[in-house]
């Protein structure tokens, strides 16, 4: 069988299928129905790809532009599905490029009142300001400037010029099963959903895969990636060796690296004032969604909420600990310089033991260790990104959503297995580049 025949049919399949769910259970949130059919579609194609690749139908990753275009023109009739967090994108982008400060008025402040913007009564949680970084903001105002519904329109075709790019980049580095199983994934959560962590982990994914020798590209895709959502902030402490050929480069990269991590911080305390990120602090302290870690603490061990969510944190500053003391351990053995795929375990680590330990874990969250789990060809990695498609039970089988929780997050125990088994996993000119 033609492999550009399997995947030409399949992604304007998904997209259609993604389509109708979100005309079907459209709704403003908070609550929505429906959650068990994407579940099955995500585990549907995810049986589909795992089919062609043990029939050795799937030898290559081919999407035919025009395929991916079709695909792409049938999920602009939807709406996002089970979401209404794109009210708060297209809002706050607006209001930014209006001249106003998100980080300093809610969408309930009176003093927007001015602003006229469909969808602005449909924001959830309007009493809290924005947590997302200014390059974040301007990427949503790009849609936003022009209201809802066009607005939407013009990110979802953003995002899905993102998701293309980001199968050009990984096709020829991962197997071609595992890009056609996060169909569903990229789909959803990107370019109908239009979440901001795709920017963001697609100049993560700039980084990753930059030649060598290219630091100050790197030092710049890392910027670019704070800037629009924090995370990025992981790969500083690697950039000062990652590839390190001489000792005294290093001197050479502090400065570079120190001026990255210091420039959003700075940024905020002189436009707003760090202490006024209400949004932030709302969001670390009292959000509760998917846990992994957090629920074996309180249904297990039945822990009260605020000591469960501080155990939550020192255990995973003591798996940081260990992964830290490990990676002191592999400069030592390896003089100061740390190879491209080592690098790669520690952030699909560093990643993925986040969305296991942190009590707040979004499906579309799986973007940070699913880059470097397709780059090492982690099959648990991936499916532990496809099967976060679970914690959409609490959509219409609340009753199950714990099972939900435990079927996701049982991949990243698996995972850890897989990757202490895993043989090199890059070619060799890419190991070391």
């Amino acid at each position: 069988m033609n492999t550009s025949n399997i995947i030409l049919f399949l992604w304007p399949l998904t997209c259609a299928a993604l389509s109708v769910l979100g005309i079907i259970f459209k709704s403003p949130g908070p609550h929505y129905e429906g959650g068990g059919y994407y579940i099955l579609l995500s585990l549907f194609i995810l049986g589909l790809s795992l089919y062609f690749q043990k029939k050795d139908w799937l030898k290559e990753f081919k999407l035919p532009l025009g395929s991916f275009i079709f695909g792409v023109f049938i999920i602009l009739f939807s709406e996002p599905l089970y979401e209404n967090d794109h009210y708060r994108y297209l809002w706050e982008g607006n209001a930014f490029l209006r001249g106003e400060n998100p980080y300093l008025h809610a969408p309930n402040s009176s003093l927007l009142d001015h602003l006229i913007f469909k969808g602005r009564e449909l924001i959830g949680f309007d009493h809290l300001t924005t947590v997302y970084p200014p390059l974040g903001i301007i990427f949503f105002g790009l849609g936003g400037i022009f209201g809802l519904e066009v607005g939407l329109r013009i990110l979802m075709l953003l995002n899905a010029v993102l998701v293309y790019f980001c199968f050009l980049k990984l096709k020829d580095h991962t197997k071609p099963w595992m890009l056609v199983a996060l169909f569903p994934f990229f789909i959803k959560e990107f370019i109908q959903a239009i979440h901001i962590d795709l920017l963001a982990a697609f100049f993560f994914l700039l980084f990753l895969m930059e030649k060598k020798g290219n630091f100050q590209k790197r030092v710049v895709f890392i910027f670019l990636s704070i800037w629009t959502k924090v995370l990025g902030v992981a790969a500083l402490p690697f950039l000062l060796f990652l590839e390190l050929k001489e000792k005294k480069d290093l001197l050479k990269r502090i400065t570079p690296i120190l001026v990255t991590a210091i420039s959003l911080p700075l940024f905020l305390e002189w436009f707003v004032g760090l202490s006024s990120l209400m949004g932030v602090r709302e969001f670390t302290i009292d959000w509760v969604w998917n846990p992994g870690f957090y629920s074996i603490l309180t249904r297990v061990f039945e822990l009260y909420d605020d000591e469960a969510r501080g155990l939550t944190g020192q255990f995973y500053g003591g798996y940081l600990f260990i992964l830290t003391g490990f990676c002191l351990y592999r400069l030592f053995k390896n003089d100061w310089e740390l190879s491209k795929e080592f690098c790669l375990k520690l952030f699909y680590l560093i990643f993925a033991g986040l969305m296991f330990f942190t009590p707040v874990y979004n499906g579309w969250y799986a973007i940070w260790f699913v880059f470097p789990a397709l780059l090492l060809r982690l099959n648990t990695g991936v499916f532990y990104g496809v099967i976060s498609a679970f914690c959409y039970t609490h959509y219409g089988f609340e009753d199950y959503h714990y099972l939900g929780e435990f079927l996701t997050h049982i991949w990243f125990p698996l995972s850890i297995i897989e990757l202490i088994r895993l043989k090199s996993s890059l070619p060799h000119q890419e190991r070391r580049t």
